[in-house]
């Protein structure tokens, strides 16, 4: 920045402080200030509100169009398209899932992923996760995760009563339970709602299976290793 008395070239904030002090200290200093930054081709702005010049920032920033106090009257007065944050009001998107149309404010959408409800969300990560297009997706595909799975809640419910609500593991009886498909869910599904398939296995016991085994979803013959894993714990130290 040049100095528009003398022209020497030096930042804005030395030109503004040591210099003016040792050479212009004559002048008022917010005359100095805006003939400095008008001569560098930086004119002051009028403010929108109360149609005075807005103050010279320090340094290099850009006049503001507004001041700081005409801003905050400015949004506490104005309404919709008069506000200086407008952003257009409610605009209508389709669900990334079933396509259902949905009118919302602009600052509701996240920008990448829309739906219309919690149940389209939970099925589209669903086909994404498992590699299926959305086409393709049947409701019975996702059951596990259903909102409603009221049949499945009941299957377990027998299930537990069935084994008296003890491990079939460690033999713990209470706790919190979960219901363990012998066969592979994926692999056989015809056997998913068969109560002979379910055993009755604590939470821990639960983990640590399926630590050892995974989650049915590359080997068939879950039914041979929970064998094994039963054998294995039940021979070993408790």
């Amino acid at each position: 920045m040049l100095c528009h008395i003398c022209g020497l070239e030096s930042k804005p904030n030395l030109l503004l402080s040591s210099h003016y002090r040792a050479k212009h200290k004559d002048i008022a200093k917010d005359m100095y200030k805006t003939d400095l930054y008008i001569y560098n081709g930086r004119p002051p702005k009028i403010c929108k509100v109360c149609d005075k010049p807005t103050k010279i920032p320090k340094g290099e920033g850009s006049y503001p169009e507004y001041h700081s106090k005409c801003y905050i009257k400015l949004l506490k007065s104005s309404t919709a398209e008069s506000n200086a944050n407008w952003k257009g009001g409610k605009i209508t998107k389709k669900c990334d899932f079933c396509s259902a149309k949905i009118t919302k404010h602009s600052s509701s959408f996240n920008g990448r992923t829309t739906f219309c409800s919690v149940g389209c969300s939970t099925r589209f990560y669903y086909c994404k996760k498992n590699g299926i297009s959305i086409s393709e997706y049947e409701p019975s595909m996702n059951i596990r995760n259903s909102l409603i799975g009221t049949s499945t809640s009941a299957l377990k419910r027998r299930c537990f009563k069935a084994a008296d609500y003890i491990c079939d593991i460690c033999g713990v009886r209470g706790g919190k339970l979960n219901a363990h498909h012998k066969k592979s869910w994926k692999f056989h599904p015809e056997d998913r709602n068969d109560i002979n398939n379910l055993v009755c296995l604590c939470q821990r016991c639960h983990i640590n299976f399926h630590k050892q085994y995974g989650y049915g979803k590359k080997d068939p013959l879950t039914e041979e290793q929970y064998e094994k894993f039963k054998k294995a714990h039940q021979s070993g130290p408790k």
